[in-house]
Formats: structure tokens, C-alpha cells, sequence
């Protein structure tokens, strides 16, 4: 089984929007990730991705171009999952978090190494300073 998932590099100024990831969640707990999520059947990528970031953020955004596109597989539940990573632009609204994330964090990109954040993220923030 697969399952498609859309995240955002979303850019504001020099710094890009990270969340970590509430103590509760089964995926990646307590680890600091960018936003988005899985697509509802039937649901194009870039409308999955602007639901996701508006239910998660209350941001409104510009998705510019794919970053990145990878692969997970777990195992135990017998789903792969294809990641597809924009870069966007903020155009408005303050941050709200949903109970997904427990805090939120404008951070400069070339001060990444600091966070301790979820794979995909460490290799779409390669790929893209790779394009500078």
C-alpha cells in the first residue's frame, strides 16, 4: 500500500517554518519537521498540500516549485510512503498550532544542524541549498 504525503519548506525572509512534533505522536515524536501531510483520496497534491499547511498553521502560502521527492517504507504497517516537498513563500496569518506540533519556530536555514528533525527534512534542506 502507499500513501502519498506533501510537505513545505516555506520561506519567509531567510528563514523557514519548522514545528516539532507533539509528545503524543506516533510518528516522529518530540522531533522537529516541517509542515504538511498525507493526501485524501481523490486529492491533488497541491490542494492536499494548502489543506495540510492551513490545518496545521492557519498560513496561507505560495507553493513555487518540488524540492524533493523520497521514499519511507514502515514496515510494520506494510505502507510506503512518497514524500513530495515544496518550496513555498508565506503570504499571510499569524502561526496557530493544531495538536499535531507542540511549538513552532521561524529558523535560519543555515542554522539547521541545531534541531534534531526528522530524515526527509535533513535531505530536502541538502537538495535545496545544493540549488543555490
Amino acid at each position: 500500500m502507499f500513501r502519498i504525503v506533501t510537505k513545505a519548506l516555506v520561506f519567509k525572509g531567510n528563514e523557514i517554518l519548522i514545528l516539532k512534533r507533539a509528545s503524543k505522536s506516533k510518528f516522529g515524536k518530540d522531533l522537529w519537521d516541517i509542515p504538511g501531510g498525507k493526501l485524501n483520496f481523490g486529492e491533488e497534491p497541491l490542494e492536499g498540500l494548502l489543506r495540510e499547511i492551513y490545518e496545521e498553521t492557519s498560513l496561507s502560502i505560495s507553493p513555487k516549485s518540488i524540492i524533493d521527492v523520497s521514499s519511507g517504507i514502515d514496515n510494520e504497517k506494510g505502507i510506503q510512503y512518497v514524500t513530495i516537498t515544496y518550496l513555498c513563500d508565506y503570504v499571510s496569518g499569524e502561526v496557530r498550532l493544531n495538536d499535531e506540533n507542540k511549538e513552532f519556530a521561524w529558523a535560519n536555514i543555515k542554522n539547521m544542524k541545531d534541531y534534531n528533525k526528522m530524515y526527509y527534512l535533513e535531505q530536502s534542506l541538502d537538495k535545496y541549498l545544493k540549488s543555490l
